[in-house]
C-alpha cells in the first residue's frame, strides 16, 4: 500500500481512534447492507395451494373475499461483533489488539536491550502508556490542535528519507511490528503532542538560580570528617579529591559536578539542598546520603553562583517531563476510565 492510499485512510484512522460514535455509525451501516442482501421484501407472503383443479362456484373465492396468507417471521439480522477492549477513557475506546500490539513492541524492545526481564508490572505500564496517550491527544483536540494529511505525509516522508529509501524504512517497520498504518497513527499522535506540551508545560522555566560545586565522596565517617576539616582548614581540595574521593572518575577535574539548580537535577536532594545553603568557596558539613541502601557521605565546596542562568536542554527536559507527568495526574482524576482486561494478570 502507497502513502497515498494509506493517507486516505486518514479520517478513518482519526474517526476510530477520537470519535468512537463513528464505530455506531459503521455497525448501523452494515444492518442495513446485510438486510438489504436477504432481498427487496423482507417479509415473504405465501398463498395457500388449491387442489381442486375444477373448484365448483361455491368454493370459488368471491371477488371481494381475502384469500388467507401464511407470514413467515424474519429472521433478525447477525449483529456486528464489538471488537473486544482493553481500556474506556472518556468514552473513547483502547481495544485490546491495541494494547497487544503495544506490549509485544515493548516486550521486543526489552528483548533487544540484553538487559534481565522487564519490571513484573510492564504490562500495567504498557495500558498506563495508552491511556496517557489517549488523554493528550483528547486535550489537544478539545483545545483546538489538529493534523492534517499533509502534515502526516510531510512527517512521514521524512522518517522513510532518514533511512535512506523505502525499502530500508518498510524493513524498520516490520523489524519494530508496525504496519504502516500504525506508523502513520504514531505521526498523528507525535504531532498532536509536539502542540499541546508547550501549552501543559508553559509554567516551566528557561531560567534558575544555580550553582556550582565540587564534591568528594567517602564511605567511612570517621575519615569524612578528617577530609572535611582538612578543606576547611584550607587544604587543598583538588588533591583531596584525588586523595581520597571514591569517585575517581571525577578526579581530574576535581570532583567538578558542573552547574545545576535545585529542582531535582540530582539524584540526592540533600546534596542540592547543602549546596544552595553555602556561599561561594564554603565548604559544607559531611552529608550522609543513603545510595541502594548503603550509606555514603559528602563534601562539598561551592565555586560559584548564578542568580538567573539559562537551562540547557539537558536540564529542562526533566523538568518539562515531571509537569507532564502532574499534568497527566490530573487529567487521570477528572477523567472517566474503565478497564476490561487485569494487566497484572499475563494469563
Amino acid at each position: 500500500m502507497n502513502i497515498l492510499n494509506l493517507l486516505s485512510k486518514i479520517d478513518q484512522l482519526s474517526s476510530l481512534h477520537y470519535r468512537p460514535r463513528q464505530y455506531g455509525f459503521l455497525l448501523i451501516t452494515s444492518l442495513i447492507l446485510l438486510l438489504a442482501a436477504c432481498g427487496q421484501d423482507p417479509t415473504p407472503t405465501v398463498t395457500a395451494p388449491n387442489n381442486d383443479t375444477n373448484p365448483s362456484p361455491a368454493t370459488n373465492p368471491q371477488p371481494n373475499a381475502t384469500t388467507p396468507t401464511n407470514t413467515a417471521t424474519p429472521l433478525p439480522p447477525s449483529p456486528t461483533p464489538t471488537p473486544p477492549l482493553a481500556a474506556m477513557v472518556n468514552d473513547t475506546p483502547i481495544y485490546l489488539h491495541r494494547y497487544e500490539r503495544e506490549l509485544a513492541r515493548y516486550e521486543q524492545g526489552w528483548i533487544a536491550t540484553g538487559l534481565a526481564d522487564p519490571d513484573e508490572n510492564y504490562r500495567q505500564i504498557v495500558l498506563d502508556s495508552l491511556i496517557d496517550r489517549l488523554l493528550i491527544e483528547q486535550a489537544a483536540r478539545q483545545a483546538g490542535y489538529t493534523t492534517s494529511p499533509d502534515m502526516i505525509a510531510t512527517r512521514y516522508s521524512q522518517d522513510s528519507a532518514q533511512a535512506g529509501n523505502i525499502d530500508n524504512f518498510n524493513a524498520w517497520l516490520a523489524a519494530n511490528q508496525y504496519t504502516p498504518e500504525e506508523y502513520l497513527d504514531e505521526i498523528a499522535h507525535g504531532i498532536l503532542e509536539s502542540q499541546i506540551i508547550p501549552q501543559i508545560t508553559d509554567a516551566v522555566p528557561y531560567a534558575l538560580p544555580q550553582v556550582r560545586a565540587r564534591y568528594i565522596r567517602l564511605n567511612d565517617p570517621l575519615l569524612a570528617e578528617e577530609v572535611r576539616a582538612r578543606a576547611a582548614a584550607g587544604d587543598d581540595f583538588t588533591f583531596l579529591v584525588q586523595q581520597y574521593s571514591l569517585d575517581q572518575n571525577t578526579a581530574d577535574f576535581g570532583g567538578d559536578l558542573g552547574y545545576f539548580h535545585n529542582q531535582g537535577q540530582l539524584f540526592a536532594p540533600e546534596i542540592e539542598t547543602a549546596a544552595f545553603s553555602l556561599p561561594v568557596n564554603g565548604i559544607s558539613a559531611v552529608i550522609p546520603v543513603t545510595i541502594n541502601g548503603t550509606q555514603t557521605y559528602y563534601i562539598l565546596q561551592v565555586t560559584d553562583r548564578q542568580e538567573d542562568m539559562p537551562l540547557t536542554q539537558e536540564q529542562r527536559q526533566p523538568l518539562v517531563q515531571r509537569a507532564t507527568q502532574q499534568w497527566l495526574a490530573q487529567q487521570r482524576q477528572q477523567a472517566t476510565i474503565s478497564l476490561f482486561i487485569d494487566p497484572s494478570n499475563s494469563e
